[in-house]
């Protein structure tokens, strides 16, 4: 309880900032029919086009808000993590199989003898290691995603002269069953993940889990985050796009805080080395892919790797979670991968561990009730970083070509040049390095 108590004192605006996620911004999100709708009543010329203006620039805006938000919860949800990775990932595990059935599920799975050895060997792993690691697995997940559900599916069809019939139908039966296995995960994941965030921001709100006679979590009370996670995925798969949206990227939101928080190092050195290999990552994946992927006529110019996969998962006839979107009419109109939250997250969060250990240090030279600078509780280089990062996505707008393009390109050395910026002002510029 002391840990915890701890840790809000550091959190102050944590509760607002759920606020934001769970409920303004998807509040805010009924602007944009309204304005479609005045846009399409207006009998002025120039008024129509003043509203499709405004609707263009607020939909950008509100999902670099979203991104803000989750770039904002992760760093301060990363300050009590344990810096080692396989101690980092039981924790997270913890936390996603606590509703699940009962405690015994997650006793079984993540404190087992097997579990235990593989946490051990995974807490030995070196950030470079990792630095190193992060980059490669995400460009083999990503082409994996498109030769498997992209180039394969597409050209089945355009195959056919090389295979037998019998083959053909045999392969398209086989393939036929990854969207539902795909969505099954996907449900589970959602839920999961979000059940998550749903859980601390009802302990924020004063609705815990009640403890029985043995210390344990009564089994209803521990049920209600999993319960509610449960039916708001529900909504998001079933409902109409055109409804759903909002929740969608509120559950995106809550799984890109707990993938963001599973990824942070320990030392800024080595974080900026690993996300300089993912904007070299970012950087071949939009401009150096696009041979990979046909054009759709001879006018067009080829897609990317990258933008192939989104417009596969914004076409789908399932809902495939991994990017905030804005919905019109049952159609996206635009979008913004989770990922670019995600990775800038990973300065964000050493920044507020920073600024934490900053504090202890003042509170320790300096033990007298009061005696602690104010500024130095005040989230110096989160703050800083946040609005680096805010001025990475204004910079994606200000060179937006209208294709797709690596935001993190802009993303990264924004944040990046905020928290140099933030302890030259400080003279702190070497101490940061330690």
């Amino acid at each position: 309880m002391q840990q915890q108590s701890e840790a809000r004192s550091l959190q102050p605006n944590l509760l607002s900032k759920y606020t934001s996620v769970f409920v303004v911004l998807p509040l805010l999100s009924n602007v944009f029919p309204y304005l479609i709708t005045m846009a399409q009543a207006a009998t002025e010329q120039d008024e129509r086009r003043t509203l499709i203006i405004l609707f263009l620039i607020l939909k950008r805006v509100y999902l670099y808000c979203m991104a803000i938000s989750i770039v904002d919860l992760a760093a301060l949800r990363s300050v009590d993590l344990p810096s080692s990775l396989g101690s980092r990932l039981k924790l997270l595990n913890d936390e996603i199989l606590q509703s699940v059935g009962t405690a015994n599920i997650s006793k079984t799975f993540n404190d087992g003898e097997v579990a235990k050895q593989a946490y051990a060997k995974l807490d030995n792993v070196s950030g470079v290691s990792i630095a190193f690691f992060l980059p490669a697995f995400l460009a083999f997940s990503l082409f994996s995603s498109f030769f498997l559900f992209g180039s394969t599916l597409s050209n089945m069809d355009t195959s056919s002269s090389l295979l037998s019939s019998e083959v053909l139908q045999s392969l398209k039966r086989s393939l036929n069953v990854l969207p539902v296995l795909s969505g099954a995960g996907n449900f589970a994941v959602c839920t999961l993940f979000f059940q998550v965030e749903v859980r601390n921001f009802l302990s924020w709100l004063g609705v815990q889990a009640k403890d029985n006679e043995d210390g344990q979590k009564t089994s209803v009370s521990n049920q209600i985050p999993l319960l509610l996670s449960t039916a708001g995925v529900l909504f998001a798969f079933l409902a109409p796009s055109s409804v759903a949206w909002p929740m969608r990227n509120a559950i995106n939101s809550c799984i890109a805080i707990t993938a963001a928080r599973s990824v942070q190092l320990a030392s800024l050195p080595v974080t900026v080395a690993a996300l300089g290999g993912l904007v070299a990552y970012d950087l071949f994946g939009v401009y150096g892919s696009s041979f990979l992927v046909p054009p759709a006529s001879a006018a067009e110019p080829a897609a990317s790797v990258m933008e192939s996969v989104a417009r596969a998962k914004l076409s789908g006839s399932s809902w495939q979670p991994g990017l905030l979107e804005v919905v019109i009419d049952g159609k996206p109109t635009d979008a913004l991968g989770l990922a670019d939250a995600v990775f800038p997250a990973m300065l964000t969060g050493w920044a507020a561990r920073f600024d934490k250990d900053k504090t202890k240090e003042s509170e320790t030279t300096s033990p007298g009730e009061g005696q602690v600078d104010v500024q130095e509780k005040s989230n110096w280089y989160l703050q800083a970083s946040l609005g680096g990062y805010s001025v990475g996505c204004f910079l994606c707008e200000a060179f937006n070509s209208g294709a797709g393009q690596p935001a993190l390109l802009f993303l990264v050395p924004s944040t990046f040049l905020s928290i140099l910026v933030a302890a030259t002002l400080k003279s702190e510029l070497g101490k940061i390095w330690k």
